[in-house]
């Protein structure tokens, strides 16, 4: 019998409840296709997005983010005064020098005494914050916090990059005894310098490059899969969820991996298939009677 147990492997720390937001604007992509003379698969199916999502009149970074946390606190059942964290990850800057973070507690009616912070960062500043948090309630600092991560991702119009834009927001409450998911003490990491994508001070839009930035994707994830199994680690996750600028790259991002790291994925989808025959076979006997 092995002595390992789920506490060699998560923390006493993860999500306790969730919200989510998103306008209800939203423009067809099918439309927009037609309107710009481009065949509607190229977004259908090419990048498997139906529709974008834009804010309506009055709606910013500052109102998703209350609507996702609201949402959040509401479906949890949370008292705010119970909140003493509040980390917003986000690349849509509202102000240079203030807090989003603290215009959300007083909205939200948060105690003053909690932490407030921004984390700026393209696409993983909520990772990032939920990070810290991790951190934060483990060691006893904090012991219940509010992530929001929310953005207004706009591209220039009739540039590649139009279709894959949107605006939305989610939260997380992170707390010890968590009612839905633990966190995971193991964890890949990969970074570096590139400059597949990028929005220069006052320049109103970013600048992608496409098939770098796809292909930097891919080498990224394949980094992050290969620090995660080093050493070989021994736990296959029950689920894999890939960063989605847009719904086509991560079905690439699997096909990559059992490509590249077929010694591992087999494993994984082996234990799935394992898993699925157990269910069927409970679910037989228990239809039987």
């Amino acid at each position: 019998m092995s002595n390992v147990s789920n506490e060699d492997f998560f923390f006493n720390v993860g999500i306790d409840s969730m919200g989510f937001y998103a306008p209800k604007y939203c423009v067809d992509l099918k439309e927009l296709a037609e309107f710009r003379n481009v065949d509607p698969n190229k977004y259908l199916k090419g990048l498997l997005t139906k529709e974008m999502r834009i804010p309506g009149p009055g709606e910013d970074v500052v109102s998703l983010a209350v609507k996702a946390g609201q949402n959040a606190l509401v479906k949890g059942n949370i008292d705010p005064k119970e909140i003493d964290a509040i980390f917003l990850g986000t690349e849509t800057m509202t102000y240079a020098v203030k807090s989003v973070s603290n215009i959300l507690s007083e909205i939200l009616d948060i105690s003053l005494n909690c932490v407030t912070q921004d984390v700026y960062n393209a696409c993983a500043g909520a990772t990032l914050a939920v990070l810290n948090a991790i951190g934060m309630i483990n060691n006893g600092i904090i012991n219940k916090a509010l992530i929001v991560g929310a953005d207004i991702c706009s591209y220039k119009l009739k540039s590649p990059g139009e279709p894959t834009q949107g605006a939305a927001a989610a939260a997380l409450v992170i707390s010890k005894n968590p009612r839905i998911a633990a966190f995971g003490k193991k964890f890949g990491k990969y970074s570096a310098n590139i400059y597949d994508f990028y929005r220069l001070p006052y320049e109103e839009y970013p600048v992608v490059f496409g098939k770098y930035s796809i292909d930097s994707y891919l080498r990224f994830q394949l980094g992050a899969f290969n620090d995660f199994f080093k050493d070989e680690c021994s736990l296959l996750p029950d689920f894999l969820a890939f960063h989605s600028p847009f719904a086509k790259l991560p079905l690439k991002n699997i096909q990559n991996l059992l490509k590249k790291r077929w010694d591992i994925m087999k494993k994984y989808c082996l234990k799935m298939v394992h898993t699925n025959l157990i269910l069927l076979r409970f679910k037989k006997k228990h239809l039987k009677t």
